[in-house]
């Protein structure tokens, strides 16, 4: 999602920022900028380097992904990090359903009645809801695409940040230059990969067109709502596709296994109700 980026960013820069005064001002020594450098290069290159020996990208199941596999942030685009089911580079964790009971009296919260002893079902309007394990599924769901989302990011920035904030001090620049150019270096990092790998997702998705997509119907992968993006998958004859989705109405929320159909597409995920 975007406000993924945004919030990135705006801690991204408070760091930045942060580090370029404490030079400024001469509070932190020009020489403990180099154990920032090398310690983000080694972060980044060997991740990079897991991802190319295949440890990150093992698994069992046919929807296993790499960390070089398109995940996008503006709808938990988390490259490298196939987020199926929430599996994080042959790390499988389901979804997870609890029965919650209430032992105690029952409770009225906002119009919706819970009943003692009874599996957590919601009475409103005189209609019942069986929400038993999904509100756990849905943060949980929402909690680990967060991380995977902003370690992706992570990475990136520090490909290009690491490297060139250590060449730079090497070569004589000042600590205050090589921040910048770390910095920008690690910012053109960033969204040169988010590039090619949107681009790489388009290229593997290319078996099913986007007008195809269209009221197609579609199951729920991964729990979403209007404003966190999940994932559903579309079988089309032949062709089975991962999309990432998010609700078309608002306050609208989707568990794993619910069934819906797309309703508009665009480049970054599909839309569903």
């Amino acid at each position: 999602m975007k406000r993924t980026r945004m919030t990135f960013f705006a801690i991204l820069g408070a760091l930045l920022a942060i580090i370029a005064t404490s030079l400024a001002l001469r509070l932190v020594d020009a020489s403990a900028i180099l154990p920032l450098y090398v310690a983000a290069t080694v972060f980044s290159l060997g991740i990079v380097a897991l991802d190319f020996m295949g440890i990150l990208g093992e698994d069992q199941s046919d929807d296993a992904g790499a960390f070089g596999e398109v995940v996008d942030v503006d709808g938990f685009d988390v490259d490298g990090f196939d987020v199926d089911g929430f599996d994080a580079g042959g790390i499988d964790v389901d979804a997870v359903d609890v029965d919650i009971e209430v032992e105690a009296v029952p409770i009225d919260a906002d119009g919706i009645d819970f009943e003692a002893g009874d599996p957590l079902h919601g009475h409103t309007g005189g209609h019942t809801h069986d929400l038993t394990g999904y509100d756990v599924n849905y943060r949980r769901g929402g909690l680990i695409i967060s991380l995977l989302s902003y370690l992706r990011l992570t990475v990136y920035f520090c490909l290009g940040f690491g490297p060139t904030g250590w060449v730079a001090l090497s070569t004589g620049r000042g600590a205050l230059a090589s921040l910048g150019l770390a910095s920008g270096m690690g910012i053109v990092a960033l969204f040169l990969a988010l590039t090619f790998f949107r681009f790489q997702r388009s290229d593997t998705d290319s078996s099913l067109k986007q007008t195809e997509l269209l009221q197609a119907p579609a199951v729920v992968t991964i729990p979403l709502s209007h404003t966190v993006m999940g994932k559903v998958r579309i079988h089309l004859g032949m062709n089975v596709s991962e999309q990432y989705a998010l609700a078309m109405q608002p306050d609208t929320q989707y568990k794993t296994g619910d069934r819906v159909h797309i309703l508009r597409v665009t480049d970054e995920c599909v839309y569903v109700a």
